[in-house]
Parts: structure tokens; sequence; C-alpha cells
């Protein structure tokens, strides 16, 4: 058998253009449904030295809703399973408990989520995973880690508004660990909602911290 040297260009050729085709049926595949801002929801949060969580209310991230166009039923339901959480900063997976870090679905498993879905209600499987909230970061693989200048940053703005680190914050906003299992960002975000009376405002800050911790900008004092 006579050894080639380099890869013909015609079989080259070849691969190339089923490889485009392979990548333009996963992108045909998929469509984004929703855009949602930042908003007010309900979550289960542990707080230190606590031994039950409490729902509270907190301002989540925005999040783009994406779903495999092969899974809708009749056009009016969604199978959970097709729905993809992603973050509009990076593009990259809504870090959270039971959502795959590799690529925004859901991890089916130990907590219940509805199977099927409205088609106008995309954000329900989530928006559930936030109501029970166990903090099982083993389920999916979600992490996120700070450093100091990330919690630095985070002083500045807050500081910026009056607002200062509650004691909680303080115990759980911490660097070097996922803080996904100890609901540091949950709780800074409750506490600020429980200290900014104007919902607008607690939202518009939370964002801007959102972005700080998700790395997506540089935010300055007075943003």
């Amino acid at each position: 058998m006579k050894k080639l040297d380099a890869i013909p260009h015609e079989v080259l050729e070849h691969i190339q253009s089923e490889h485009e085709r392979a990548l333009a049926k996963v992108l045909t595949g998929e469509t984004a449904i929703a855009k949602l801002p930042a908003r007010i929801v309900q979550m289960r949060i542990l707080r230190p030295n606590q031994d039950l969580s409490s729902i509270e209310t907190v301002v989540a991230p925005p999040v783009h809703v994406y779903i495999a166009k092969d899974r809708v039923i009749d056009n009016t339901l969604l199978t959970t399973a097709s729905i993809r959480y992603v973050l509009p900063y990076t593009g990259k997976p809504f870090p959270y408990g039971h959502i795959f870090s590799s690529s925004g679905y859901v991890c089916l498993g130990s907590i219940f989520v509805p199977s099927v879905v409205s088609i106008y209600n995309p954000q329900q499987p989530l928006e559930t995973l936030f109501l029970h909230n166990d903090r099982n970061t083993g389920h999916g693989g979600a992490s996120i880690t700070l450093t100091e200048q990330i919690i630095s940053d985070v002083r500045d703005l807050l500081a910026h508004h009056n607002i200062r680190f509650t004691s909680d914050v303080e115990r759980t906003f911490v660097s070097q660990q996922n803080i996904l299992r100890n609901d540091a960002l949950w709780i800074l975000s409750a506490d600020i909602v429980r200290q900014i009376p104007d919902i607008l405002v607690a939202t518009d800050i939370m964002e801007h911290i959102f972005r700080i911790v998700f790395r997506a900008t540089k935010n300055k004092k007075g943003d």
C-alpha cells in the first residue's frame, strides 16, 4: 500500500464540504425563542447558620432561550429536553445546578421539572429549578468562581449606590470556591432587593453585578 504524504485535494474538499453541511445542519436545527431580561423571581435560598432554606425574592440574570426546532410539538408545546439556556453576556450556558455546563440543557433527574411546556413559557423549567434550588452542582457541573478583583469591583459598584455587604454576603461572597454551592450570588441579590425599594433600580444594580461576575464587561463606578 502506497503511503500518502498529503490528503488529495479532492478528498480534502469533500471532507470540508461534509463538515460545513453538518455544521449548518446543527446551526439551522436550533432557534432563539426568547430573550428574557434581568427580572424578579422567587428562589429557595439557604443562608449561613440556617438549617432550612426559604423562598426569597431575587433578581435573576438575563437569559436567552434556544430550542431544537425538531422538538416543537404542534407549534404550541416544547419538550424540556429541547430547551437550552444561555447567558447573553458570554454566549455560554447559564450556570446553575441541574443545567449542563457544557450545553445549557436541563439535567433531568432528582428535581421534577415538567417534561413538556408551552412554547410561550419556555422559562418554566428554569424557574422550577429556582424554586427548588438544592445547590447540587454535581448534576450538570455548573460553577461560578470569584476572584478578589471581581469582589472588589462589586464592592465598588455597591459603594457608589451607598450599599454595603450584609453579614450573610460577607460570609458567602468569597473567592476561590463555587458560590453556587452556598447561594452567595442569590443572597446578595435578595439583600439588594430588600435594601432598594425601587425594583427597577434594584434590577439595574444586579444586572451590573451580573456583568461583573460573569466577566462580560469591565464595569466602572458610576456606570
